[in-house]
């Protein structure tokens, strides 16, 4: 349920950092990076969550 309640701040999150210009993208990945590599590998995410962070993902990649 605490995740549950926390996904939609998550996921605006997820969308800020997509829309974030290449230099200030790649100066903040390193600490990016962990943080997005727990939201793959939590099993108690949600979808919309999971979502939004393939989107961001494929934007960068």
């Amino acid at each position: 349920r605490e995740l549950a309640s926390r996904a939609p701040l998550v996921v605006a999150t997820l969308q800020a950092i997509s829309g974030l210009k290449d230099s200030s993208f790649e100066r903040s990945l390193s600490r990016f990076f962990p943080l997005m590599a727990n939201l793959i590998s939590c099993e108690h995410g949600s979808g919309e969550v999971q979502l939004a962070l393939s989107d961001m993902l494929s934007s960068w990649v």
